[in-house]
């Protein structure tokens, strides 16, 4: 049981969410960035074609800043 704990509930827990709500935020950031990752390659091969916004470095950067576990809980206390 303890390594389920650590191994499962112990994170989300610190940084007070459930299991399943990490679990989403964490889906979430990743689909975000794999997005971001494919339209930033393309963009090293055609320089012509820019990333659309929210794939493009600034949009990024504001939405993994507004994912962080401490902006999460201030924007859910609000």
């Amino acid at each position: 049981m303890r390594l389920f704990d650590r191994l499962f509930l112990q994170h989300p827990r610190s940084v007070g969410e459930t299991y399943y709500r990490h679990m989403c935020i964490a889906i979430k950031v990743s689909i975000r960035l794999l997005y971001s990752a494919v339209f930033q390659l393309i963009h090293a091969f055609i320089p012509g074609i820019n990333p659309p916004l929210g794939s493009d470095l600034e949009s990024l950067e504001h939405f993994i800043y507004m994912n962080k576990p401490k902006q999460r809980k201030l924007s859910n206390d609000e």
